[in-house]
């Protein structure tokens, strides 16, 4: 939840990032990790793609919070809790 909202995220993997990165709350997880973990079916190159799309789908969801809970660099991604509440 975000200020008492319900995050809404119609795509699949967008909700299961958002997931995997809640349970590994404050930790830099590699976005090779997070490729292989969601689109291991594809090829690396389509599986970073897919990543940046479905990060732009949470931090969409997230809006206003998301300057303030989703980090990124092009090695890592990390979610705080400092807006967002489980």
């Amino acid at each position: 939840h975000v200020g008492g909202q319900k995050v809404a995220l119609t795509a699949r993997k967008a909700r299961a990032l958002l997931a995997y990165l809640a349970v590994r709350i404050d930790e830099d997880v590699p976005r090779d990790t997070l490729a292989g973990l969601l689109w291991s079916e594809t090829s690396s190159e389509q599986a970073r793609a897919s990543l940046r799309q479905s990060l732009s789908s949470v931090r969409k969801a997230l809006g206003a919070a998301a300057d303030a809970s989703l980090f990124s660099s092009n090695e890592w991604v990390r979610l705080s809790l400092s807006l967002i509440h489980i």
